[in-house]
């Protein structure tokens, strides 16, 4: 067999064997255990559209040692809370990954739990390009106060940005 023959021969078993083994998965594509770990919130606040109202410093009523959102690499997560002088919530959910986004979906069974939070049981936390460790959001939302706290007794309806940012342990 003329040696060219050969190398051409042996070129394409190598290219067929090399595109063979492509899984279809790229290299890059995030994955949950990209993001896998302890959160700690760092910020919780929801910021009013007006300034008829101070911003609801969500954070400040709870026990922060008892509060944070755990992340498993197998897609799923924790998010605990404790409001303080009150019981421990553990709503549970997935999440999906993308390079500049964790999306949490919580089971339905425990929408109320979120809802305490001014929370939905969805919602999308954005992931930081300078730290790695660092999940933000800014949600617009309208929010019953008067359910939160009664601070805001008779104030049912109000319009704002919850914002979120949580650190990596």
């Amino acid at each position: 067999m003329p040696k060219t023959i050969f190398s051409s021969l042996l070129f394409v078993l190598l290219v067929l064997l090399v595109g063979g083994c492509d899984s279809g998965d790229p290299i890059d594509e995030p994955h949950p255990r990209d993001v896998a770990g302890l959160y700690n919130f760092t910020e919780f606040t929801f910021e009013p559209s007006g300034t008829a109202f101070q911003p609801i410093i969500v954070l400040d009523t709870l026990v922060q040692s008892e509060t944070n959102l755990r992340l498993s690499s197998g897609g799923n997560f924790i998010l605990s809370y404790q409001f303080i002088n009150g019981d421990v919530f553990f709503p549970a959910g997935n999440f999906a990954v993308t390079a500049s986004t964790v999306r949490l979906n919580g089971e339905d069974t425990y929408r109320p739990q979120f809802e305490q939070l001014l929370l939905t049981d969805e919602f999308t936390l954005r992931r930081s390009v300078d730290e790695p460790g660092l999940l933000t959001a800014s949600i617009s939302k309208t929010i019953n106060p008067s359910e939160f706290s009664d601070r805001y007794a008779g104030v049912t309806e109000m319009s704002g940005t919850l914002k979120l940012r949580l650190v990596k342990e």
